[in-house]
């Protein structure tokens, strides 16, 4: 039988509700059971649990919750061909992007499905640039994969490498994930480029894995762990 010890208990910072959890899931982000809102379970022998730290700065960028206003932004990102190149699935038509934003918006990490779209904006203007995506891939919920879309007018400029380093700051360091991936297609230089500088380590080639415009192409998994993170 488990004791009092195996607890953390703290009150929800969104809801105050006195909540507690197994010392397992100690700063990894969980559902409140009272409010269903996403929070991230105090340390061990802590007091005080948090809510998700969004959003996130960096010197030229905001990442942030997607909002019906980012509309206009997004088509110009998921109704571009360009943009879909190496991918399976073509860009979507006006009314898809719409119905993707719409369900975008109200994701959390505590749905059953556990996906989170993030909008890589400009700090200057608020210009919504690129789209972070995250979903977990493991039952425990402590291992993640995550792609990354840039406008192509934003293209070559260092946005996207600045943008992933902090997503992977959050998702190893601030919501407590074990290990982080993506995967991209061996052709896409500018892809396997920026996995490389940003730190995470190429670990697999898959053969002829994916059916893109008519022929099977082979795609690279790259990972990061959380001990690859600095702490503070």
């Amino acid at each position: 039988m488990l004791n009092e010890e195996n607890y953390i208990t703290f009150a929800c910072p969104k809801c105050g509700n006195s909540v507690e959890y197994l010392e397992d899931y100690a700063g990894t982000a969980q559902p409140c059971p009272y409010c269903g809102e996403d929070i991230v379970v105090a340390n061990a022998g802590g007091t005080e649990g948090h809510s998700l730290p969004l959003p996130l700065s960096t010197p030229r960028l905001i990442l942030r919750r997607l909002t019906p206003g980012d509309l206009a932004d997004i088509l110009e990102i998921l109704t571009d061909p360009e943009v879909y190149r190496y991918e399976e699935g073509g860009p979507l038509d006006e009314a898809e992007g719409k119905l993707w934003l719409e369900t975008a918006v109200k994701q959390k990490l505590s749905d059953s499905e556990g996906k989170l779209s993030l909008g890589i904006a400009q700090q200057n203007s608020d210009k919504l640039i690129g789209i972070l995506g995250f979903r977990y891939s493991d039952r425990d919920r402590r291992q993640a994969d995550f792609a990354i879309q840039i406008n192509r007018s934003y293209r070559s400029q260092g946005f996207g490498s600045e943008a992933a380093v902090a997503f992977l700051i959050f998702c190893l360091r601030d919501i407590g994930l074990h290990r982080v991936t993506a995967r991209c297609d061996c052709s896409n230089v500018a892809s396997v480029r920026l996995l490389t500088k940003v730190g995470m380590r190429k670990e697999a080639e898959y053969r002829k894995d994916r059916f893109v415009d008519g022929e099977w192409v082979n795609s690279y998994r790259f990972a990061m762990l959380e001990e690859d993170i600095p702490r503070p």
